[in-house]
């Protein structure tokens, strides 16, 4: 929405910000993509082998693993 309303209206980034309601800080956030397959893996292995435990279980042998 504020990039259609910089480039459509000839607005400041600011002023479309602004017109929006959203900061300047979250238009311009790009997320940083983290590589956490291993890790997602080794919790989908652990959760199988042990079905019961709770989330907070098997964070914590992952934890004790590194």
């Amino acid at each position: 929405m504020v990039r259609h309303l910089i480039e459509a209206h000839q607005l400041s980034e600011r002023a479309a910000c602004k017109l929006a309601c959203l900061s300047r800080t979250a238009f311009r956030y790009h997320p940083k993509t983290a590589s956490d397959m291993g890790v997602r893996e080794r919790l989908k292995e652990l959760a199988a082998q042990y079905s019961r435990y709770s989330y907070l279980m098997l964070h914590g042998l992952l934890k004790a693993e590194a």
